[in-house]
């Protein structure tokens, strides 16, 4: 296939763009993740900090769904989740994930946002931050820092705080949740009030 550029190397990826999907798509193991998720939301760079909290959330609620899967093989959760499956975005398995009753509409309502804030960071042109009204204002429509937080506690956080306390508990969740699926294992109390 020629374009105005030349030969399109679209038709198959190299070997180095697949290794580098592979490494991109990696995700931590139990007993890495919590430190990974504490580093991702600590990153004093906001982008940064919104863009790796909020892809481990995503990948934490890609393993709770496939927590739920009947057959979840290799090929099965590559054709579901991978480039072209039905369930490659977030919004997709935001979707999937209220729809089969994994989340309430609450916390829908949370992802959804989430989704929206770390889109902006990452597609921004200009550097962002939650100093943004924008920003700030998207972010404040997280409920779930408000729904185990006192009132009189709440105006003292910076938007940052809230969305990445958000962020972090429902990764957190999520995480868990799908590991005692995967496992058997009886949910701790804390983890299945955060979804």
């Amino acid at each position: 296939m020629t374009n105005q550029w030349g030969p399109s190397q679209m038709t198959s990826d190299p070997k180095s763009i697949q290794t580098l999907k592979r490494f991109a798509a990696r995700f931590p193991e139990t007993e890495q993740f919590l430190g990974v998720l504490i580093d991702a939301i600590s990153d004093p760079n906001d982008r940064a900090a919104v863009v790796t909290s909020v892809a481990l959330l995503e990948g934490a609620i890609q393993r709770l769904l496939v927590s739920r899967l009947v057959v979840s093989n290799e090929a099965t959760v590559s054709d579901l989740f991978g480039p072209g499956g039905p369930l490659r975005d977030f919004s997709s398995k935001i979707k999937v994930a209220y729809a089969i009753g994994l989340v309430g509409p609450k916390t829908r309502g949370d992802l959804d946002v989430i989704r929206e804030v770390r889109n902006a960071f990452a597609h921004t042109m200009f550097p962002v931050s939650f100093e943004d009204t924008e920003i700030a204002n998207a972010a404040s429509r997280v409920t779930f820092a408000k729904r185990i937080t006192p009132d009189a506690e709440l105006s003292q956080y910076p938007p940052k705080a809230m969305f990445c306390a958000a962020v972090s508990n429902l990764a957190y969740g999520a995480f868990f949740i799908a590991e005692g699926q995967r496992d058997n294992q009886p949910l701790p109390a804390v983890v299945a009030i955060a979804l």
